[in-house]
């Protein structure tokens, strides 16, 4: 009924008359919960706790979420995106990531599925309450793949966020000019401030699970099966078939696209020696607390 209903929505935004509106009201039906939220108008029937899933940039991110998103649904959790929302040119009242009225509206802890969050929000009252996934990646790799996505494949928001976009473009001009060893470096203090406020406020908690991207990658099944029994979900068996079937994490290696590559431990073999030995000694508690390997 759902897939009929929307084939029938893109038809009719095909229509001459309506084909000029249809990015506005593309946002609208894509982030209507969102905006409900905003204005104390949406109620979950759910009685499953609300899930949260934090995470960061160039670790799997999008893929990770559409999975959790997918489960989640089936659970009968309400999608949330706040930052999706914000990102593609929505207003709020205030500051979502923010402790106060506003957040004790929007973060509900029944009924709801919020992110992704690519760092801790510490808006959302009472977090003990809901099922987090804690999705992250060894931050060396974050950085030079962040680098590549940077200079060559980051999405331009220009016609949803035309002000987004302008950065975004700077961003790659500058990065395009800059050696990769020197952007890393510079770049390191605002993932290690992500890899730091994630180690103290969520690892190890008891209602968090750590989904670590090298086993996403490397053992897609058992990835699988520790998320599913987490958000104790039982999928059907087709939603299974279908999540294993697109779980591909060969690629040849491009800069321009987004999934250049997916091999654990790429800043070794694109990083100088002294880059990564400096790397190690900036992220050494966080390599021991996420138990990611140390080199020599």
């Amino acid at each position: 009924m759902m897939r009929t209903l929307e084939r029938a929505y893109r038809a009719a935004l095909r229509l001459p008359v309506l084909k000029p509106l249809a990015p506005k009201l593309n946002f609208a039906v894509r982030y209507r919960n969102e905006w409900l939220l905003l204005k104390g108008l949406h109620g979950s029937r759910s009685e499953r706790p609300s899930m949260a899933f934090f995470t960061m940039h160039k670790a799997a991110s999008v893929y990770v979420a559409n999975v959790l998103k997918r489960l989640a649904r089936e659970a009968g959790l309400t999608l949330i995106d706040f930052d999706g929302y914000l990102f593609m040119g929505g207003k709020t009242p205030g500051d979502v990531h923010q402790p106060g009225e506003l957040a004790r509206r929007m973060y509900q802890p029944h009924g709801y599925f919020y992110g992704p969050f690519r760092a801790f929000n510490p808006g959302i009252p009472d977090l003990d309450k809901y099922r987090v996934v804690l999705n992250v990646r060894d931050p060396r790799d974050v950085l030079v793949s962040a680098y590549f996505s940077v200079a060559y494949s980051h999405y331009v928001p220009d016609q949803a966020n035309p002000e987004a976009a302008k950065k975004i473009r700077a961003a790659r001009e500058s990065t395009l000019q800059a050696d990769i060893d020197e952007w890393v470096l510079a770049s390191a203090p605002s993932v290690l401030e992500i890899c730091a406020d994630y180690r103290r406020n969520l690892l190890h908690k008891p209602h968090v699970l750590l989904a670590k991207y090298e086993k996403l990658v490397t053992d897609f099944d058992g990835w699988l099966a520790e998320i599913t029994a987490f958000m104790e979900v039982k999928p059907a068996q087709r939603t299974l078939d279908e999540l294993r079937g697109a779980a591909e994490f060969k690629v040849e290696e491009s800069a321009a696209r987004h999934k250049r590559q997916v091999t654990p431990g790429d800043h070794q073999r694109k990083l100088k020696p002294e880059t990564v030995a400096r790397l190690n000694e900036l992220f050494a508690e966080d390599l021991r607390a996420f138990g990611w390997p140390v080199e020599g």
